[in-house]
């Protein structure tokens, strides 16, 4: 019984050492901010968030309920640089602008003040300083194709976009029909965009780095350089010299249903060069190519064509005389001079190796 006393007597000892031990070193972690006397210390920032930009870094947060806080002060650098602003006693929240910072990530340190000159607690947060590096790694998001539809829009199918850099969008410049400036925005995941211009465009692309950044980036202005390409939507022959029977094989239809892989085949037996074909695209545009092409793999088309152009069907204008290869597949595009006005163009074959013509496809690029 009597070792049961002693052993329970040391236990007890150990157990109070130890607590008292743990006591000391939980002190230790608060003596910093502990002096004599009952000194106060303000409430911390709380809540803290740093927002990216350029050049620049945003920090708000929280003042919590401590009436007495009346200055914060932001240290960065380790504490090499600093801003201090005097705190609005109603505000609920804190913030901050700081500018001309070098393109960098940075740890930001904030501390509250009142106004006996006591300081709170250190907060601190990480925050990035965006500049010309990423700038030039910013490119203007390509113009893949241009198309005119009948209304005189511009359909624009847009290239790749640059998600790993934060692409927001594309901004494009231009005078519509009305002759009116124009400043549109697309957002970034449209794959194709339409447009009233009434000419050319020039176009930028909008970048935002991360979630938190509040500065927009934007590459150079850029003049779009793609021919537009008329739609074919309303387009239909109106004129033709022949075609080897009115099956689907053969029909003269085949040269604008925007497929390579049909053909527009004259007559086999009772015909001979030149062959034509009118098409009438539905209304006027003023024409700065027309495009032709071969059937795939058929070597019956012709080596020479001409193209005439008129606004009404009954009075023509030549527009050129042109070679063919007629060895080659895919669309070859063809420049007309001063860009004629024109509603009807005419395709003719002037030469060939057969009397009869095998062609592929026609189109035009215009404004």
């Amino acid at each position: 019984m009597r070792n049961r006393i002693i052993l329970y007597i040391i236990f007890t000892a150990c157990t109070l050492m130890l607590l008292l031990q743990s006591c000391k070193d939980m002190d230790s972690v608060y003596e910093q901010y502990v002096v004599p006397g009952g000194k106060t210390y303000p409430g911390k920032a709380n809540d803290l968030i740093a927002y990216s930009g350029h050049n620049r870094v945003k920090l708000m947060w929280m003042k919590g309920s401590d009436p007495s806080i009346t200055q914060a002060k932001v240290f960065w650098n380790y504490y090499a640089d600093s801003l201090v602003f005097d705190v609005d006693a109603d505000a609920d929240s804190i913030s901050c602008v700081i500018d001309s910072l070098e393109e960098n990530n940075y740890s930001f340190m904030v501390r509250h003040y009142n106004k006996n000159g006591d300081v709170s607690i250190t907060s601190e947060v990480l925050g990035t300083a965006y500049g010309a590096n990423y700038s030039s790694g910013l490119r203007n998001r390509a113009v893949s194709s241009l198309a005119l539809n009948q209304q005189g829009g511009k359909v624009i199918k847009w290239g790749e976009a640059d998600i790993t850099n934060g692409i927001v969008g594309m901004e494009l410049q231009y005078t519509d029909s009305l002759n009116n400036d124009r400043c549109d925005f697309f957002n970034w995941d449209e794959a194709s965009s339409i447009i009233s211009a009434a000419s050319n465009f020039q176009y930028r692309t909008l970048y935002v780095p991360d979630s938190l950044c509040i500065d927009t980036f934007y590459t150079d202005f850029e003049e779009n350089l793609v021919k537009a390409e008329i739609l074919k939507e309303n387009w239909i022959v109106s004129e033709f010299s022949n075609q080897h029977n009115s099956s689907a094989t053969n029909r003269v239809t085949n040269i604008i249903d925007g497929n390579l892989a049909t053909r527009w085949h004259t007559h086999l037996t009772e015909s001979s060069y030149p062959h034509y074909v009118t098409i009438d695209m539905g209304r006027v545009w003023n024409l700065s190519a027309v495009t032709v092409a071969r059937a795939n793999n058929n070597e019956n088309g012709c080596e020479t064509f001409q193209i005439m152009v008129s606004t009404d069907n009954e009075s023509w204008a030549d527009a050129g005389t042109f070679e063919f290869d007629r060895f080659k597949n895919g669309v070859v595009s063809y420049e007309l001079e001063g860009e004629p006005a024109a509603r009807y163009f005419k395709f003719i074959g002037l030469s060939g190796p057969f009397n009869y013509m095998v062609m592929g496809e026609l189109g035009a690029y215009g404004n």
